[in-house]
């Protein structure tokens, strides 16, 4: 049902039928995963600053419902009310983002996506219990639960104050695709349970993946706002996080700012 609401998008996997959890999709030939591994140093950069602003396009329109115009936005032409979240994918990873045979990136495997319902008395989106702890590719605020029950049973991080859980946890898995389309590594480095306790507190906790200095010091404009892009999708804070359709804005913003550069250097060095 949520691919079949978001075959208006070019960043989502079309599908042609469904039972149950079951699907007809369209071919694709790989993953992020695998494409975008230790081995991919073949792809420059501004391919890598290219697929990562497919997928943050894709991401803001699972959460919208809308194709995005992000140059609307930027330039204050869409003038209209945005439309809160109504659909949460929950599932974001590398191995969830397919590469057709053209190279485009599309989002697939909605199996656990959350709909949002919506609070008449408040005027906003209901939040949504989490169902997975994994910290691998998860947010901050995943981490931890308020029954204390569950936190013993699952040996997860006990918060008597935990809220639940909105679209932003999206937005923090972006960060993490990005981290791995960038880098070829995984930001948490090698999925394995004797990690795990630790990682979860790591990420609990707000800690930023390592980034080594190739990337955060790069003079390569591509480079830099990949990192950007990454450090809005990383705030440990929900409410503070950007939108994904924020993300998306401002690498598009980047990506023309970078071609401009580049044919005023040519026209120059004619």
């Amino acid at each position: 049902m949520a691919m079949e609401r978001l075959t208006f998008s070019p960043f989502v996997l079309n599908v042609y039928g469904y039972c149950g959890q079951s699907a007809m999709n369209e071919i694709a030939v790989d993953n992020v995963e695998k494409v975008f591994s230790v081995r991919s140093y073949r792809f420059d950069n501004a391919f890598r600053l290219q697929t990562c602003l497919a997928v943050a396009k894709a991401v803001a329109h699972v959460h919208t419902g809308e194709l995005v115009d992000t140059m609307a936005i930027s330039t204050g032409r869409n003038q209209t009310k945005i439309k809160p979240a109504a659909l949460v994918h929950y599932d974001l990873n590398p191995r969830n983002v397919a590469i057709m045979a053209d190279g485009t990136p599309k989002l697939n495997d909605f199996n656990v996506a959350e709909f949002l319902r919506w609070d008449n008395y408040t005027k906003t989106p209901c939040g949504f219990t989490g169902r997975f702890w994994e910290p691998w590719w998860r947010a901050p605020e995943e981490m931890a639960t308020s029954d204390k029950e569950k936190a013993e049973k699952y040996q997860l991080i006990y918060d008597p104050n935990s809220t639940a859980l909105t679209e932003k946890v999206d937005v923090y898995s972006l960060g993490n695709i990005m981290y791995r389309i960038l880098t070829g590594h995984a930001p948490r480095g090698k999925s394995v349970p004797e990690r795990e306790i630790e990682v979860r507190e790591d990420v609990a906790n707000g800690f930023l993946p390592s980034l080594d200095r190739y990337y955060t010091k790069s003079k390569d404009p591509n480079i830099a706002a990949i990192v950007e892009a990454m450090l809005m999708c990383f705030n440990p804070n929900p409410t503070e996080r950007s939108t994904a359709k924020e993300v998306a804005q401002y690498l598009e913003d980047a990506e023309n700012k970078i071609t401009a550069s580049r044919e005023v250097k040519r026209k120059i060095a004619k």
